[in-house]
């Protein structure tokens, strides 16, 4: 389950991936188009199931979105939330209320009297803090620190936005634009222009060469002085590779190879007809058990290296499951194992089964395998 649904267009996804990371950091687990759609399920189905799941769905109002050619699917997502009774949540961007009030009367009936927050002239920085005030008021509850990896995955979708890879797109192509806004997204600022260092620094040259004629004639010439020696400084360690989120059933083997690389290790699988894909990060491991004849995923496991959190081990099931959408049954059985209620349980997604271990040497083990696979 998801805390905060982000409801927006294509052209504000920039803007949309920088709320999502603001709140991820507070500890708001968010689902956002760009992070947790998956390719081939219908993404009406997935923003759908995704809209069911969540708490609040928060309403990104833009001039982009307004537009009578971007505005229907987000009138979907909207009356979709609505008819669920989930809690909507609008913020606007460059359009005022009584705009949007106008323009989009079906929204207006749907949003009634929320309050809404909007993002001036400092950014969603300056406006997250009403942001996180709104959800608390509406009794969001969230975690004390965000999921790890998650805010990774953050700024590789903003990669990719510059990439222009950012996805399957629910109706037309992200334009350049979206591409340049992705570009100053979580980045620090760019240095001033070299129109404004250059005078600066002739005039610089000027005054240490005057400077140095005026010692040359006051002072009788020494001996020649080595400069001083620099020490070597010992080079950066490697950074570790950002742990990807894990891949669902279903995917191909050649899938999860361009997704991942190739795997640490390879070996024939405990169940008849199928083989295993160990891929080793810096604190998890992700398992893919293959079918031999299909070379698809049949189970989906994740072995963290000490027990994470409740909402870490909710979004890797989510991420492990096709439609990549939260379940409750999911929170129920993460909150046992990590409260220690219970060492190991088992549920059922649908088409699905799941299991949580918490092993005696500290590592926790999730699995999700197609129900029919054993």
């Amino acid at each position: 389950m998801a805390d905060v649904f982000i409801s927006h267009v294509s052209e504000d996804s920039a803007l949309a991936l920088e709320i999502a990371y603001e709140l991820e950091r507070a500890g708001y687990s968010t689902w956002c188009y760009e992070l947790d759609s998956v390719g081939g399920p219908s993404y009406l189905l997935q923003t759908g199931a995704a809209i069911e799941c969540c708490r609040v769905c928060l309403v990104l109002i833009t001039a982009q979105s307004l537009s009578p050619r971007r505005a229907p699917q987000m009138t979907r997502e909207i009356e979709r939330a609505h008819e669920e009774g989930i809690r909507l949540f609008p913020v606007l961007n460059g359009v005022t209320h009584d705009r949007f009030q106008q323009e989009q009367p079906e929204w207006r009936e749907a949003i009634g009297t929320a309050t809404s927050v909007t993002i001036g002239r400092s950014g969603v920085a300056g406006s997250v803090a009403r942001m996180l005030g709104g959800l608390a008021a509406l009794g969001v509850p969230h975690a004390e620190t965000p999921p790890t990896g998650r805010l990774e995955t953050i700024r590789a979708a903003v990669d990719d936005l510059v990439a222009g890879n950012a996805g399957p797109d629910r109706s037309m192509p992200t334009p350049s634009r979206v591409k340049r806004e992705a570009a100053d997204v979580l980045r620090p600022a760019r240095p001033r222009s070299y129109a404004l260092r250059v005078p600066v620094a002739i005039a610089v040259i000027a005054v240490i060469g005057a400077s140095g004629l005026w010692v040359f004639g006051s002072h009788p010439p020494g001996p020649a002085v080595a400069p001083p020696k620099i020490a070597n400084r010992p080079p950066a360690p490697p950074q570790s590779r950002p742990i990807p989120d894990p891949l669902p059933t279903g995917v191909t083997r050649e899938a999860v190879r361009a997704a991942l690389g190739q795997p640490t290790a390879s070996r024939p699988g405990s169940f008849p007809r199928s083989t295993i894909d160990v891929f080793t990060f810096a604190d998890r491991e992700l398992r893919y058990v293959y079918d031999e004849e299909t070379e698809h995923v049949r189970q989906s496991e994740v072995g963290f290296a000490s027990v994470p959190s409740i909402a870490e081990i909710e979004h890797v099931i989510a991420r492990m499951t096709p439609a990549g959408a939260p379940s409750p049954a999911a929170r129920a059985a993460s909150f046992d194992v990590v409260n220690r209620k219970s060492a190991a349980t088992t549920f059922r997604m649908g088409d699905l089964k799941a299991a949580i271990e918490r092993r005696h040497d500290g590592r926790l083990d999730v699995t999700v395998w197609e129900a029919s696979f054993h």
